[in-house]
């Protein structure tokens, strides 16, 4: 995984966001004084310049008392090839239970950090199942995906749009990806041309245009 050779000392970001009624949104990058600001979004970055957690804080304490599939809390964890992004919720990785939602996505890269495959890692909460709740989840939602590159894929590191670094600046995306075909409204221009900006200097690093 390029990160283009360069050494930083582990940072401490701080971003202003809100709860809307269906996700975050991100409304400041870098806010110098968070006096009086209640939602920050507290991003931690890596002496190699990549993202390692993002945390959803209001009044300075985990933002809890949100929509059940927004994580409170996102880790990252690197090899060469591959990023692993680890959600959480009540202070614990998120269970399947949890509006249908994953815990682990570990995506793949080739040399010049295009995501190739998508790994999808999901568990559930069955102490209060019972036998035919646990039957009918298994059967319904399974555990583990795996999705292969193909024309059609437009895969996304997905909490990456919430991060000012990134992976050293970089926005890892499938080949495929076209960000024309998306429509983007106006609380989400602080975070997609970040996205934006993120996506060129990756195809700029390949030499794409």
């Amino acid at each position: 995984m390029a990160c283009n050779g360069f050494a930083f000392a582990q940072t401490v970001l701080f971003h202003e966001y809100e709860m809307t009624e269906s996700s975050w949104s991100l409304l400041r990058w870098n806010v110098d004084d968070t006096t009086g600001v209640k939602n920050i979004l507290r991003e931690t970055v890596d002496t190699q310049g990549r993202v390692s957690s993002l945390e959803f804080l209001k009044n300075g304490k985990i933002f809890t008392d949100r929509i059940c599939y927004l994580p409170e809390k996102v880790e990252y964890e690197y090899t060469d090839s591959t990023i692993t992004e680890l959600l959480y919720s009540n202070g614990a990785l998120m269970y399947q239970n949890d509006c249908e939602m994953w815990f682990k996505l570990v995506y793949t890269l080739d040399s010049n950090n295009f995501v190739t495959r998508q790994e999808t890692f999901s568990r559930k909460d069955t102490s209060k199942m019972s036998s035919d709740e646990i039957k009918w989840w298994s059967a319904n939602l399974p555990e583990y995906q795996l999705e292969e590159i193909s024309p059609e894929s437009y895969f996304f590191v997905t909490y990456y749009y919430y991060s000012w670094a990134k992976l050293n600046g970089l926005m890892p995306v499938s080949v495929t990806y076209d960000p024309s075909a998306f429509e983007v409204y106006d609380s989400e221009i602080p975070a997609w041309n970040k996205v934006l900006e993120g996506i060129e200097k990756l195809r700029q690093q390949a030499g794409m245009k």
